[in-house]
C-alpha cells in the first residue's frame, strides 16, 4: 500500500498516462508497471514509444507553462503545466522523478517512492 493522497496520485497518473498517449503516434505503446526497490521503495514507470524528447525538451516541459514545439504539438493543444505539476505533487510525497528519454524512441518516467510511503498493512490510512 502507499501512503499517499489519493487525489494527488491520481493527478499524477492522469497527467503522466495522458502525456504519453497523447504524444505516442498511432500504433505505438504506451506501458504502465511497477516495482519494488531495493531500499523498499517503489517506483512506478509510465513508458511509451513516442516521438521522445532531447535534454533540452526535459529541462523545458519540466518548467511551468513551459512547451516543447514538435509536430503533435501543433495538433494537440495543453497548457504546459502537466508535467510540473506531477513532479511538484511526487516531491510533496517525498518522491522523485526520473526521464530518459531520445527523440524518435519514446520516453520513459519514473515514480520512485521511498520506503516510507510503502506499507505492507492491509489497511492503509492516507
Amino acid at each position: 500500500h502507499l501512503l499517499a493522497v489519493e487525489r494527488m496520485i491520481r493527478q499524477i497518473m492522469i497527467n503522466l498516462v495522458g502525456n504519453a498517449i497523447k504524444f505516442t503516434p498511432a500504433g505505438g505503446c504506451v506501458i504502465v508497471g511497477g516495482h519494488a526497490l531495493p531500499c523498499g521503495g517503489y517506483a512506478v514507470t509510465v513508458r511509451d514509444s513516442g516521438i521522445g524528447m532531447t535534454e533540452e525538451d526535459i529541462h523545458k516541459a519540466l518548467t511551468p507553462f513551459g512547451q516543447v514545439e514538435n509536430k503533435m504539438t501543433a495538433t494537440h493543444n495543453g497548457t504546459g503545466l502537466g508535467l510540473p505539476l506531477a513532479k511538484a505533487m511526487l516531491e510533496l510525497h517525498d518522491g522523485s522523478l526520473d526521464i530518459a528519454s531520445a527523440p524518435g524512441r519514446g520516453t520513459c518516467l519514473t515514480l520512485n517512492f521511498p520506503r516510507e510511503r510503502i506499507s505492507a498493512g492491509k489497511k492503509a490510512a492516507a
